[in-house]
């Protein structure tokens, strides 16, 4: 039987003398699984309809077609296993996926009809960072396009399906903003990789499908159907990289002093910003607003800090470095250490509000370590009492 050229949409499980005509638009790395030791490597196919499907091949058949599929460059596929693939493990959004093992027949060949460059294989949407707040109570994924000036090494944290290697990357866009993108597992060790060795030139970074989170006030994530896409030739692009040359001792002195946002610098709108005045009167509607006004520290006799449980920051009774009772909150081989905290009056055209700045960001405004303000502390009592 003569076999037909089908498009994605139009294969399935069973289907039978199909040959496809695909671009193979991503090859990532090989990996090692995490549930056994067999090694695998993901492909991303597009037909000339935009349809996409991943492939994968597994052990052997690696090195067979690593230089029998170059990325962008178009085939003709046949004899592929097609099976259902779950949820958790797509890195598209189509339920089936192509295992290409020793039976599959993979032919170059040349077709104009499909898309080869990045922004209609991707077709990116780039949300300014000054409008990322809103997504972070939705389930939609959003596109940014940034400069790296940073890139931290790996570190392992446990998670509630085991250990998790991350990496944190810093963006920063032409407002001069910042935020942090939290890379997760060893999916894009490939990409660090490159990132880690352009990091000096500060190399312009397209993102597709990454999740906006709360950590650290607003923060982005990736998640496996993520890209990181580095110095692609998009139109969008060209701003950015006018903007890094002609500003490039800005960005040599902002790196250079350790300017570098341990949180999220998402800078709002005009409208966005909500007067003190009302802010009284919204607190039932709302627990959160972006305010813009002056801090002042009226009170010079509080304490500035106190004795907290370093893993849930509540207050106890218990001495520097002891530790603190199992029940006194949810984590274990907790200790008492010094917390930093400082009751400020904010001000505006409008009005004053009393606020508390807390940990690490009161720490920044009085310029003071809490374990400074414990010692100093400390040292006056024992003065005193002497």
């Amino acid at each position: 039987m003569e076999r037909q050229v089908k498009s994605i949409k139009e294969i399935f499980p069973r289907s039978k003398n199909w040959i496809y005509k695909v671009l193979a638009a991503e090859k990532h790395p090989p990996r090692n699984s995490r549930h056994n030791s067999s090694i695998f490597q993901h492909l991303l196919l597009v037909d000339k309809e935009g349809k996409r499907i991943q492939a994968t091949i597994f052990e052997e058949n690696i090195q067979k077609y690593e230089k029998l599929i170059i990325m962008f460059k178009t085939y003709n596929i046949s004899n592929a296993l097609v099976n259902f693939i779950p949820q958790q493990y797509r890195i598209v959004d189509n339920k089936y996926q192509w295992i290409i093992n020793e039976h599959t027949t993979v032919k170059e060949v040349e077709d104009e009809e499909i898309i080869n460059t990045p922004q209609e294989l991707y077709n990116f949407s780039f949300v300014p960072f000054n409008a990322l707040e809103q997504y972070k109570t939705r389930t939609m994924e959003v596109d940014i396009l940034a400069l790296v000036i940073d890139i931290q090494p790996r570190k392992y944290i446990p998670t509630s399906s085991g250990v998790s290697c991350v990496r944190e990357l810093t963006l920063l866009n032409e407002e001069k903003s910042q935020i942090l993108l939290t890379v997760w597992d060893e999916l894009f060790e490939n990409e660090c990789a490159i990132i880690a060795s352009k990091i000096g030139a500060r190399p312009v970074l397209a993102t597709k499908n990454l999740k906006v989170v709360s950590y650290m006030n607003t923060s982005l994530s990736t998640k496996p159907a993520s890209r990181l896409l580095i110095d692609l030739e998009l139109p969008q692009a060209i701003g950015l990289r006018t903007w890094r040359d002609e500003n490039n001792m800005y960005l040599e002195h902002f790196v250079s002093r350790d300017l570098l946002a341990s949180s999220t610098l998402t800078i709002p709108t005009s409208d966005a910003l909500t007067p003190i005045i009302t802010v009284k009167n919204l607190v039932e509607q709302k627990d959160r607003f972006w305010i813009e006004g002056k801090f002042c520290v009226r009170n010079l006799n509080q304490n500035f800090w106190y004795m907290a449980c370093d893993k849930c920051h509540k207050s106890t009774q218990k001495e520097f470095n002891e530790p603190v009772e199992k029940d006194h909150c949810n984590n274990k081989d907790g200790k008492a250490i010094p917390r930093c905290f400082v009751l400020v009056e904010c001000e505006d055209t409008s009005g004053v509000l009393p606020a508390a700045i807390f940990g690490e960001n009161a720490e920044k405004f009085i310029h003071c370590s809490a374990l400074e303000l414990m010692k100093h502390t400390t040292e006056v009592s024992n003065i005193m009492m002497q």
